[in-house]
């Protein structure tokens, strides 16, 4: 089964450009065709292909049942490796994570971070794994700037001195 992504699908029911192509192009689907489609939150959604250039008509949507009550966050540095944050990002999305923080730290060895590219690493992983839940993925930030925002919460005051 193919999983196409769009962001906007309740407000447009169209594929973005590069989805539509890779659905018509690539996958061959044409007009008429039903296909699997997910908006990142949480939604499937089994729609119509009304033109190759990813007209869409919605024909039903369900919630991912399997997804959990509590929140999944992880904060890492950055490896030095590129490729190894990218297996991360992919294994994390699989696994399901709902947000990613990247660390600057006082000997982290990146400083950078291609959000573009991470963020294709998780729309890709998603739809390979079958997810209707994109992850946020959020910037570097410096490790005591992440600390900060989160001695206002409950959940980090118990663990802080």
């Amino acid at each position: 089964m193919h999983l196409f992504y769009a962001p906007d699908l309740n407000i447009t029911p169209q594929l973005p450009t590069d989805e539509a192509k890779h659905c018509s192009r690539i996958l061959r689907h044409r007009a008429g065709d039903i296909i699997n489609v997910t908006d990142g939150k949480g939604y499937f959604y089994s729609a119509e292909l009304l033109h190759i250039n990813g007209e869409l008509k919605i024909l039903n949507h369900k919630e991912e049942s399997t997804w959990r009550k509590y929140h999944l966050h992880l904060a890492i540095a950055p490896a030095k490796s590129g490729e190894r944050t990218d297996w991360m990002i992919e294994k994390l999305v699989e696994f399901g994570i709902d947000e990613i923080t990247f660390l600057e730290c006082e000997h982290s060895e990146r400083n950078r971070i291609n959000m573009e590219r991470c963020e294709r690493i998780a729309i890709a992983a998603m739809k390979q794994s079958l997810k209707a839940w994109l992850p946020e993925i959020n910037p570097l930030i410096p490790f005591r700037e992440f600390i900060s925002s989160l001695v206002g919460r409950q959940d980090i005051t118990k663990l802080l001195p």
